[in-house]
């Protein structure tokens, strides 16, 4: 999280259409059969506990406060959430992402597809800024190894001043 290399690099690609964004991430992993995924299920608990691939995304850069929060595992189990919205927070939000994953020799993919609806965008425009976050987490050599694309230099996801930030293209 402080913006060191790490020693199994996570690459990512972001598009949009106008339903959605898609998130392409390829997790590269020496160690394939000591991945850690036992969640299966939507919104099941510990999921952040699995070798995963987090999301964080505040279409409002106004508004750090809020922000809407995917996780997703190899087995393509995903959480989703939402920060800073009152009562409705955390797992008590379902939205509508929708995950793929596949596992390969020496890596695996996640394709999360996040509807615009979901992030209360009603017409995206290109220019829009979206602020971002991807994360990985990472258990593999038996203790937590974490890697963000927008380094926030604290144990702590959540601080969307430091995200990065995707500009729809036109």
């Amino acid at each position: 999280l402080t913006g060191e290399a790490m020693p199994d690099p996570t690459w990512f690609t972001v598009g949009w259409t106008s339903a959605g964004i898609q998130l392409n991430v390829l997790c590269f992993e020496r160690s394939m059969d000591k991945i850690r995924a036992h969640c299966t299920m939507h919104d099941q608990s510990g999921l952040w506990d699995d070798d995963c691939v987090e999301v964080f995304l505040n279409p409002d850069p106004n508004d750090t406060r809020k922000s809407y929060h995917y996780i997703v595992n190899s087995k393509g189990a995903i959480w989703d959430g939402r920060l800073g919205f009152g009562t409705e927070t955390g797992d008590a939000w379902d939205g509508t992402a929708k995950a793929s994953t596949s596992i390969e020799a020496k890596r695996w993919r996640v394709t999360l597809t996040i509807p615009f609806a979901d992030l209360g965008i009603a017409v995206p425009t290109p220019g829009q800024a979206i602020k971002a976050n991807v994360y990985r987490t990472r258990w593999v050599g038996g203790s937590l190894e974490s890697s963000a694309w927008s380094p926030t230099n604290v144990p702590d996801y959540s601080i969307s001043k430091r995200y990065g930030t995707f500009i729809l293209g036109g």
